[in-house]
């Protein structure tokens, strides 16, 4: 929606083309212009990363925001109005339903009240940032990126508080849950409590938690079975499935031998144009530097490395976001809690007006409601009751730059304390130190519940209980010596503990550990090769569940059969299968949710999407029981059949690749008429997919690859997926693509330099 506003404001259908010449030279800055910035010596290698070099730590932040705004204003701009409710002052009402939310929640009341919380030594930080950005804005008026030329608009000012914005809107991507909960209670609510424990399971039967124990999702009891049928689903009707949403994640591992040890990383989200990430080194000296990446517009290194220790993220999917139902007085002016004494009483809702300006059209007056839980409004597919959402970064004292204290960790003790003061969003991390040392615990802060949050709860009756600060979250140390050698994370379930999280399910993790456990010497190659490894233990147990259901009629069944059988699960080295157990057999067995639809939902919520975040554990475990296909009144031999049969109509010569064709594009490519394919960069059949370590989908995957060799750090390497610039006339505006496919790395570290 969003998108379509642009072609309504751009108006630039009637620019010259002649200008474009003109509009490419004045992107950003020229080489000769980088070679000084108050202070500091910038200097950029043959990728176009720079190495920003200074005698203290604010000139480099300071140095950092000219360069990254430089490269990167139009994407960080594009960000802060998002994160702001800003959008509709440059593409109209198309974007009101974006802006309206982040009002209704206050979020820039949210950033500014983080920003006058921080310590003096991190305001000193952020602020030298904020004015290196502004050095650029205000210094080179029109190369800000053509973008800005199209749309006919300036970029105002940056502010200390759109860094902690940006942040915000990462912390969202991370962490929201509220939209899935409000689905979920749709079904819960015509669900038994043993049907509920099935669909929405809260174990993965691959999971092998480092805390607590797993356990096993039971079928629901005979007398609640789906009456059986002789029919087999109707494997035509793909517009109606709605299958898990393709949870945000990521994949990170530590693994040490006797010679080698490395820390590898490559965080999934949703793909973008530019990308997501930049790539930088801050160097106050030979034994004081960061280097790694960082999301423009947040200062320092987020994923990285300095002189010390190398350290890694993946996402927890720890539950911070609950909606909770409020009892509103008649006349809506009050909503009711409950005191110390447990008693009830009522609280008055604070209400406060807000005016979005909105291009081409006046501004949008509404009224914003509060409660002490959170912003309060009606939901959609909740009906006419109100609900509070209580999401952690939207409380006092949660919003900070985690960046600050982390890239400062020197060993063990110093990383937990950086961590202490990571509040949101919560993320697993790891780390290695020079001397292969491994460590891993959560940051972020934990909530108490008396019951739990995966689905809306009375708020007068069950608020939350309080917090698990970050210096009482679990960890692990393994020094060098120790019996374990690797951890791996890579948003399963890390710890057991009631009411935590949707974690995102074990096929990645799995394949992982199965690697990592093998006994032999790893060098960089390996952890490389690992990132782009494309074995699926769940397609394979899919094939492997048609072979030993499906009796065989012809030769050419028999040849599928024993294909299936050897088959080792590598989607890259054989395609062909692979396509066979995605699109047919996964997608029909991916149906069973259509049988629970129209069994248990009545006519007007059948629509109503399925979200679960835990992986394709409903469908293992489904496989797993000699039994578990009669719970939805289906028979395993009618069903395998017709999944033969399908399988056997479709030609799959092709592999799946096509299908997963990378279709992320700069929002411009679409929306404006004939410049817009000037933005365009190439869009390629990939061999990855959403089961497997190299998680590749046409919208969302890896969005950057990090092996960090802490035994001999000029080893480190790096590949990214578009480009550094941001400018669609620089030769590195998508000019690592190609590398990007074909799974290439490059040196991390600038060997002009002593490191």
């Amino acid at each position: 929606m969003i998108l379509r506003g642009i072609a309504c404001a751009l108006g630039l259908g009637l620019l010259a083309l002649s200008l474009l010449a003109g509009w490419f030279y004045r992107q950003g800055l020229q080489p000769e212009e980088w070679q000084q910035y108050s202070g500091a010596e910038i200097v950029f290698d043959a990728t176009a990363i720079a190495t920003v070099q200074a005698d203290n730590w604010p000139a480099l932040y300071e140095a950092q925001g000219f360069v990254v705004a430089a490269e990167r204003l139009w994407q960080m701009d594009l960000m802060r109005r998002k994160a702001s409710g800003r959008l509709s002052q440059w593409f109209g009402a198309a974007a009101l339903p974006s802006d309206r939310r982040r009002h209704d929640e206050d979020w820039v009341g949210v950033a500014e009240a983080a920003y006058a919380a921080l310590p003096k030594l991190h305001k000193t930080y952020l602020d030298a940032y904020t004015r290196g950005v502004n050095r650029f804005i205000q210094a080179y008026p029109h190369r800000w990126g053509i973008e800005y030329d199209l749309l006919g608009v300036t970029p105002t000012p940056w502010e200390a508080k759109d860094s902690l914005l940006i942040v915000l809107e990462m912390a969202e991507t991370l962490t929201r849950m509220d939209h899935l909960e409000a689905l979920q209670s749709v079904w819960r609510a015509h669900l038994t409590p043993a049907w509920q424990a099935y669909l929405f399971p809260t174990e993965h039967p691959w999971n092998k938690p480092y805390f607590g124990q797993a356990s096993k999702t039971l079928l629901p009891p005979k007398s609640e079975w789906i009456p059986s049928t002789q029919k087999p689903l109707d494997t035509q009707a793909t517009s109606r499935v709605n299958i898990s949403p393709y949870t945000v994640g990521s994949n990170e591992w530590a693994w040490r031998g006797q010679a080698q040890y490395f820390l590898a990383n490559d965080p999934h989200l949703s793909i973008s144009v530019p990308n997501i990430w930049y790539a930088i080194r801050l160097r106050k000296g030979p034994d004081d530097w960061h280097v790694g990446v960082t999301i423009p517009g947040i200062p320092d290194i987020v994923l990285g490395m300095n002189q010390s220790i190398a350290w890694a993220f993946t996402n927890t999917h720890e539950d911070v976001d609950d909606l909770f139902e409020e009892v509103l007085n008649a006349e809506k002016t009050h909503y009711q809690d409950t005191d110390e004494q447990g008693q009830h009483v009522w609280r008055a809702i604070d209400k406060r007006q807000v005016a979005i300006a909105v291009k081409g059209q006046a501004d949008d007056i509404r009224e914003t409601w509060f409660t002490h839980r959170g912003p309060l409004r009606q939901r959609q597919y909740l009906g006419e009751a109100y609900f509070s959402r209580a999401w952690l970064p939207l409380k006092p004292g949660m919003l900070n730059i985690p960046t600050f204290e982390l890239t400062r960790a020197t060993d063990w003790p110093s990383f937990n304390r950086a961590l202490d003061h990571i509040k949101v969003p919560a993320q697993h991390i790891m780390m290695m130190d020079r001397a292969g040392n491994i460590g891993y615990r959560p940051a972020g802060v934990g909530i108490l519940r008396k019951v739990t949050g995966n689905q809306p709860q009375m708020g007068a009756r069950f608020d939350w209980l309080g917090v698990q600060q970050g210096e009482d979250r679990v960890r692990i140390w393994a020094p060098v010596g120790s019996e374990r050698y690797w951890l791996a994370t890579a948003n399963q379930r890390v710890w057991d503990e009631p009411f935590m999280h949707g974690y995102a399910g074990d096929e990645r993790v799995d394949r992982i550990g199965a690697v990592l456990s093998q006994t032999k010497p790893f060098q960089r190659e390996d952890m490389q090769q690992l990132q782009l490894d494309t074995v699926s233990r769940f397609h394979r147990r899919v094939l492997a569940w048609l072979a030993e259901q499906v009796t065989a009629k012809n030769d050419a069944e028999r040849l599928l059969l024993a294909r299936w059988q050897a088959w080792g699960g590598d989607a890259q080295a054989d395609p062909v299968t692979f396509a066979q157990a995605q699109f047919v057999a996964e997608s029909v067995l991916q149906r069973l949710l259509e049988r629970a639809r129209v069994a248990f939902l009545p006519t007007d919520k059948r629509n109503t999407p399925y979200a679960w975040r835990v992986g394709n554990a409903l469908l293992l475990t489904t496989l797993n029981e000699a039994e578990g296909l009669h719970v939805f009144g289906l028979e395993p031999k009618i069903l395998s059949r017709e999944i033969m049969a399908q399988i056997q109509k479709h030609d799959f010569s092709e592999g799946y690749q096509k299908q997963n064709r990378w279709q992320a594009q700069h929002p411009f490519v679409h929306q404006v008429p004939v410049l817009g394919k000037l933005f365009e960069v190439p869009a390629k059949n990939q061999v990855g997919n959403r089961w497997v370590v190299r998680a590749e989908s046409s919208k969302f995957g890896p969005s950057v690859r990090l092996v960090w060799d802490l035994k001999n750090i000029n080893n480190s390497a790096w590949s990214l997926p578009i480009g550094q610039s941001g400018h669609v006339g620089s030769g590195h505006f998508s000019d690592f693509q190609s590398r990007w496919y074909a799974g290439e790395y490059w040196p991390v570290l600038d060997d002009r330099y002593v490191w």
